[in-house]
């Protein structure tokens, strides 16, 4: 039984950041990993690939990297994070984990976030408030979220059950369920461009990588749905391996891909001008906040 109930995601989130931050930061952690491995918009293709992003690293690292920070269990190897995650955490704490929150409706109170910039250490803070100073507005006013209800939902062809008939599938890859995807390398180079949107939609500090972190839907709705999209992939992975062992009893229909997927069609006018907006968000989510201007 949990001696607390679960009341409010940002302040123990902050307790989270802090406990395990004793000889780094994970807000600079999360800052250099994204500076370190950049999104691959510059290869994002212009023709539909049923293998495109099979050989982007990208991807897997992507998808492994934020599954440590929400979601690993103890004993489990680790690629990137050497402590434990956010789940781990709220275990040995005997916090309650909330109620996962349905992106199609407002996110609900106890996820509130009041932009804190105290919260950052001073290599992010300094220039969060010079890039602040900057543009003549607050810190509170750049940090704050555009929307409390981004009204969101990852498409259909990142499910098992996949999109319907007549539906177009994920523009890059044709990929039509989740079974489709070839490997993790696709599937993060595939999911990430929503997951992009998904920040750039609530905005404030999920508008970027130096401070997304801080708020808890960070954890608790957008990373919380990419692992589940994550966990679901490996499930079929496991599926697959447990069908090839001969007399094996695996129930394997969710892990069967769509049987032809179209490929080396141009992009569609709409799916076009995503791949421009693909872009463009991902830029603006990696863009270094700017140092204060010289005084002249």
């Amino acid at each position: 039984m949990s001696e607390e109930p679960f009341e409010s995601g940002q302040r123990l989130v902050d307790e989270y950041h802090r406990a395990v931050s004793t000889n780094h930061s994970m807000h600079v952690v999360h800052r250099d990993w994204h500076a370190n491995n950049p999104d691959p918009r510059d290869q994002l293709p212009t023709r539909r690939d049923s293998e495109w992003g099979m050989d982007i690293e990208f991807g897997q690292r992507f998808l492994q990297m934020h599954h440590e920070m929400l979601n690993a269990a103890d004993d489990e190897p680790r690629e990137w994070m050497n402590h434990v995650s956010l789940r781990s955490w709220f275990s040995s704490q005997r916090h309650d984990w909330p109620v996962k929150w349905d992106p199609r409706t407002p996110i609900p109170d106890i996820l509130s976030y009041t932009p804190d910039a105290s919260t950052y250490p001073d290599e992010i803070r300094r220039p969060i408030e010079a890039e602040a100073r900057n543009r003549r507005i607050s810190v509170e006013a750049l940090l704050r979220r555009n929307t409390n209800n981004p009204r969101f939902d990852l498409p259909s062809w990142f499910s098992n059950e996949g999109v319907s008939a007549g539906q177009p599938g994920e523009p890059y890859t044709g990929a039509r369920r989740l079974a489709d995807f070839k490997n993790l390398n696709q599937l993060g180079s595939c999911l990430v461009w929503p997951h992009n949107a998904w920040h750039g939609r609530i905005g404030g500090a999920m508008g970027s990588t130096w401070t997304a972190i801080a708020d808890p839907i960070f954890y608790f709705g957008v990373h919380w749905h990419v692992d589940e999209v994550f966990l679901a992939y490996l499930d079929i992975q496991q599926q697959r391996e447990d069908a090839s062992i001969p007399g094996a009893d695996s129930h394997v229909s969710h892990a069967l891909p769509t049987a032809e997927l179209p490929t080396g069609a141009a992009l569609t006018p709409r799916e076009s001008e995503q791949r421009l907006n693909d872009i463009v968000i991902s830029t603006a989510l990696s863009t270094p906040f700017e140092t204060e201007l010289p005084q002249r």
